[in-house]
């Protein structure tokens, strides 16, 4: 009897510490090869794309800071499409969420910073935004293109999706 009320503490125990412990996001950190972009465009050299909890951030950099457009694809393990679309033609930088029949789809919270020593480009999509906050494992794929309008770069190389990401 002593034993068995041993191994129900034990079990207790642990599934308390399980539930205690916070989540931790996920994230998949990958390089895209130097100089294989097209027609001015901005070069991707690698990313790191983020699946927390309460958003999905891609940290995104480049060979060097050129004018163009960024679109950040993910889907979640629902099929939902988005796409996460930021201006560098314009002086005022801007980002939009896109669903995947170019719908406006409104998001507060929605973010894009610069960084301008290092050349990356950071976007956030609060998980409100994403299937109202319901989803799982994402998969990503960042494309850009030139100052035209022309396919310049995409990631991970091959024109692909990377592998799933679990939600943090």
């Amino acid at each position: 009897m002593r034993r068995f009320q041993a191994i129900i503490a034990a079990g207790l125990t642990l599934g308390l510490v399980a539930l205690a412990a916070p989540a931790q996001a996920e994230s998949l950190t990958f390089t895209d090869p130097l100089g294989d972009n097209e027609y001015g465009g901005l070069d991707i050299t690698g990313a790191t794309m983020k699946n927390e909890q309460h958003a999905f951030t891609g940290k995104i950099t480049f060979a060097s800071n050129v004018k163009g457009h960024v679109y950040l694809v993910f889907r979640t393990g629902t099929a939902w499409e988005l796409i996460v679309y930021h201006n560098r033609l314009a002086r005022k930088d801007s980002a939009y969420l896109i669903d995947g029949f170019s719908r406006p789809v409104p998001c507060d919270g929605l973010s894009h910073v610069w960084h301008t020593a290092t050349d990356a480009l950071t976007l956030r999509v609060p998980s409100s935004c994403l299937n109202e906050g319901t989803y799982g494992d994402i998969e990503a794929r960042i494309l850009t293109d030139g100052p035209y309008g022309d396919d310049s770069d995409h990631a991970p190389d091959g024109g692909g999706f990377t592998p799933w990401i679990p939600r943090g």
